[in-house]
């Protein structure tokens, strides 16, 4: 699949990119859209749908009967049988969380909005401004047929033929007689308003009979007999260009009856994907249940309109007897039950058993959820209660994070691979140490292999440390042979990395209870080394973390759920054809999301309920590992520190000290910026990693982003990098940005525009900006001043600010920047020092040498 340059965002969607296509979005949006819908498009899932909004749009403006009168006047309402298609038609791409029926009416109000400035600006038809987008729509006439019940028999029906007229301000339905007088003497309008009458009789007996008669000119009564015909025959007037107000129940009915197959009725103690769901078959009647006795003696009925249970039902004994078949077929096929397996195959449109992959191709045969099997899809059985962590836990849990723990344990004791897919800054990993505590105090733990990018192992180490201190945790170590002699059958939480994984037997031949992946998109190309190593990795339970959106990418999806849920959806061959099929269906993306909602468990912090619980600033500081030239480099400077600092009092002391801390600072962010070349390399620096994985899921919600960095030099190499992430440019905001153009960098930032992040030196982007088009802050390197730092922070989070902040401090793990954190953190009168100091570090120069030296020195090995 092309990666998507056209996002559904909350108040729309936004393109980005160079290509023709998508500066004609850029520049005309609406207007791009609506030249689509009748042209070929290119293969990007956002555009089809939004393209199939516009159809639809169309399609239901060019039926309205009396829009060549009102005109701009007219809104074209979106009914609800169009909002369910739209809803079960949303695909899976980036964005598409947006989607609720509140943004469909935003759209469709945009529609609206569109149809009606092209009317008020230009002189034409209705018919001719449509005919622009869609060549084959025809307006219909101004002519309606009615159709109402009446209680009388042996006439149960009343039918009126109406035309729309003008009266004064208002759009009046009136009968057709009354055309006559109205177009008294202008025969050439009379004739044009009755074509689509003249077309309709030459098709239809029934209408030619009432022409001939005069009756079509007044209100007339129907037999049940004489209805019937008029409604099987709808379709027809309607392509005549006559419009059909017709009861409710006639437009509700898919089928006149079907049989319909409800899996997963009662509670079960599930244990994998091969336990067996209960079902129930049942039958109905243009949406009424009966019984088979009814069923059966419906059939003694002639074809046609029937009274049953005081609704007015269709007999068509063609389609009974296919029921009937149906019924007693399933009832004596499907035996004990089917397997959840066998029910996320047919979710899929798939099944490998022969008599249900001819169920699924019955389209009279409804399938759905039972109560239990719905519970168990929306997560609704789970009890956010359920699972107690203990006082050794030190955190709060949030109510919605017990919830996430309560339903990975409740996946994980079922048999079922789990992915959490919160939105960052929402706890994915206090979720997950709140799990290991409990199963630590329950002594149900057992060894559980953590596998994270090399950047996180720092900050995961760090999180257990404060969050489950009684939980041992063992990071494997990079050297083979210290690696071959750890014990991996303990019970503790072994950290290790993705590239690891690939090259160690260590960690290969070992059989684990529970395998985590942090950042689980690092395993969404199914061919790469690295992913079928964790796929082959022997386990008992897996389970996925992620902030990404698992569903922006089909084959994503099926490569996280190959390794959570193996054949699940499939082989690599089925699902693509299974997704080849939904292009040219797009309702089965419902039955495609039900069929994985039960396994991906994603709260996102537009949800309210997630809001109301949430800080608007959500802080988090990021431990990051040093990379191994980094070490090399730091190890130096401490080395020469040690040299010098015994022979330098006063004013050189504190000299070589806030150099030294300078130095420490550039090689932590990067040895380039150290070294002073301008090669920028991104595995040469820790921070760099955590700043991708960061931006791709920002990236993937199509939000923004900015940094912040105290050196000035640093700004363009971190745009640079950026740029690679995002695919399009960001801004650069530093001393040598004059003031007007900094104005145009804000403006353009905040507007509608994609521009994905800003890069800022803290002292010229620091304060006096309104930055709200951001929500997440990076530090990326620290100026000890928490001061200075909320400042920074305050350009996104200010009145105007929409959305949640995320905020990002950078420290690289064992280094001077962890301690100094540490140490302002934990006393506040050195708080104050820092705050009312004009760099933030000059009293570090006040400590004895062994205190200086103790707080640069690496404390530990980076692996």
């Amino acid at each position: 699949m092309e990666t998507n340059t056209l996002w559904l965002t909350d108040t729309g969607f936004q393109a980005q990119g160079t290509d023709t296509w998508e500066t004609q979005f850029l520049d005309n949006p609406m207007e791009t859209l609506f030249s689509y819908c009748a042209k070929e498009t290119p293969d990007i899932p956002s555009l089809r749908y939004l393209i199939q909004i516009a159809n639809i749009f169309l399609e239901t403006a060019s039926s309205q009967s009396d829009i060549e009168l009102t005109r701009a006047k007219k809104a074209i309402p979106l009914d609800n049988a169009a909002q369910e298609s739209l809803l079960a038609s949303v695909p899976l791409c980036e964005g598409t969380e947006q989607v609720t029926p509140q943004w469909l009416s935003l759209m469709w109000d945009a529609c609206n909005g569109y149809l009606r400035s092209k009317l008020e600006k230009e002189d034409c038809s209705v018919e001719a401004c449509i005919a622009r987008y869609r060549p084959d729509l025809h307006i219909a006439g101004r002519l309606y047929f009615h159709l109402v019940e009446n209680p009388e028999t042996p006439y149960p029906f009343a039918f009126l033929c109406t035309y729309a007229t003008k009266l004064g301000t208002e759009i009046r339905h009136m009968p057709l007689k009354y055309a006559l007088e109205e177009f008294k003497g202008d025969n050439e309008r009379l004739l044009h308003l009755m074509g689509s009458l003249f077309k309709a009789s030459g098709e239809s007996s029934f209408i030619s009979s009432l022409m001939e008669s005069g009756e079509l000119f007044s209100p007339i009564k129907l037999t049940n007999g004489e209805a019937y015909t008029f409604l099987k025959e709808t379709p027809m007037y309607r392509e005549c260009g006559i419009g059909c107000r017709i009861p409710q129940w006639w437009k509700n009915r898919h089928f006149t009856s079907k049989t319909n197959l409800t899996i997963g009725t009662k509670a079960k103690s599930l244990l994998g994907l091969d336990s067996l769901l209960s079902y129930e078959v049942s039958l109905q009647l243009n949406g009424q249940d009966i019984s088979i006795e009814e069923l059966q003696q419906l059939l003694l009925e002639q074809d046609g309109l029937r009274l049953f249970k005081g609704k007015w039902v269709e007999v068509d004994h063609g389609q009974l007897e296919k029921t009937l078949f149906q019924y007693l077929e399933l009832q004596s096929r499907l035996g004990e039950g089917i397997t959840l397996r066998q029910w996320m195959q047919m979710q899929q449109g798939n099944a490998e058993d022969a008599f249900l992959k001819k169920v699924l191709a019955e389209e009279s045969l409804g399938i759905e959820m039972g109560t239990w099997l719905d519970q168990f899809a929306s997560h609704s059985l789970v009890n956010a209660g359920s699972i107690a962590v203990g006082e050794d836990f030190k955190a709060t849990l949030r109510p919605y994070q017990g919830q996430g723990l309560s339903w990975i344990h409740s996946m994980l004791s079922m048999g079922f691979g789990a992915c959490l897919a919160d939105d960052m800054g929402l706890g994915k990993t206090i979720q997950v140490l709140a799990l290991l505590q409990h199963a630590l105090k329950q002594g149900t733990l057992k060894n559980v292999l953590l596998v994270v990018p090399a950047s996180l192992v720092g900050n995961w180490q760090k999180e257990a440390a404060k969050f489950a201190p009684e939980l041992k945790v063992i990071t494997l170590h990079a050297c083979e042979e210290k690696l071959a002699s750890t014990d991996c059958t303990k019970e503790a939480l072994y950290i290790t990395t993705y590239a690891m994984v690939s090259s160690r037997k260590a960690i290969s031949d070992t059989f684990w209870d529970i395998l985590i992946l942090d950042e689980a998109q690092a395993i969404k190309n199914p061919g790469t080394k690295q992913t079928k190593a964790i796929k082959a990795l022997p386990c008992r339970n897996r389970i996925a973390l992620t902030g990404t959106p698992v569903e922006n990418s089909l084959s994503d999806l099926w490569s996280l759920f190959d390794f959570l849920n193996p054949g699940l959806l499939g082989t690599k061959k089925q699902f693509s054809m299974i997704s080849d099929r939904l292009k040219d269906h797009p309702q089965r993306y419902a039955l495609l999301r039900s069929a994985i909602a039960p396994f991906i468990l994603r709260r996102c912090k537009t949800d309210r309920k997630i809001i109301a619980d949430l800080p608007q600033k959500i802080e988090s500081e990021v431990s990051v590992h040093l990379a191994a030239r980094q070490i090399v480099l730091y190890k130096d400077v401490i080395a020469n520190l040690e040299k010098a600092i015994a022979e330098v009092e006063g004013i050189k002391k504190k000299g070589l000290v806030l150099s030294t801390i300078l130095k420490c600072k550039q090689i932590c962010n990067h040895p380039s910026q150290f070294l002073g070349i301008p090669d920028f390399k991104e595995n040469a620096s820790g921070k760099f990693n955590v700043l991708r994985q960061i931006s791709e899921t920002v990236a993937s919600r199509h939000e923004k982003m900015l940094v912040f960095t105290q050196f000035q030099e640093m700004t363009a190499p971190l745009a640079a990098f950026l740029e690679t992430i995002f695919k399009v440019p960001g801004g650069i905001i530093d001393g040598k940005v004059d003031p007007k153009k900094r104005g145009d960098l804000v403006e353009q930032f905040n507007s509608e525009r994609y521009i994905p992040f800003m890069v800022l030196s803290i002292k010229a982007g620091g304060t006096g900006l309104n930055l709200t088009g951001a929500n997440h802050v990076i530090h990326f390197d620290r100026w000890w001043n928490p001061a200075v730092e909320n400042q920074a922070t305050d350009r996104a989070f200010r009145i105007g600010q929409r959305k949640n902040v995320n905020v990002y401090k950078f420290t690289s793990q064992g280094t001077v920047e962890e301690k100094i954190s540490a140490l302002i953190e934990s006393k506040k009168a050195l708080q104050e020092e820092v705050i009312g100091s004009s760099d933030g570090e000059s009293w570090m120069a006040k400590l004895d040498d062994r205190a200086i030296l103790d707080l640069f020195r690496l404390e530990k090995e980076q692996y």
